[in-house]
């Protein structure tokens, strides 16, 4: 089985980050370069990868998934 960067379709469901998981993942994703889809589509589920890596390529998701939800007017709401 493969492992996919996009593999949570639902995102955020519908709810906004708040800001101190916003800054928490804008931390995350200055610490190494996220995986390319193909990249994340290549790696293995049980296969060796870059922790750091990793943990960019789902910060950027979410960030982008907040970035769209902000663009609709939803408000971020308590957790």
């Amino acid at each position: 089985m493969k492992s996919n960067a996009s593999f949570h379709k639902g995102g955020l469901n519908g709810k906004r980050l708040t800001k101190e998981d916003r800054a928490r993942l804008e931390e995350d994703l200055k610490k190494a370069e996220p995986y390319t889809e193909e990249e994340a589509d290549a790696l293995e589920l049980d296969g060796p990868y870059d922790f750091d890596r990793m943990n960019a390529t789902l910060a950027k998701k979410f960030l982008e998934d907040d970035d769209r939800l902000k663009e609709l007017g939803v408000e971020i709401q308590d957790k």
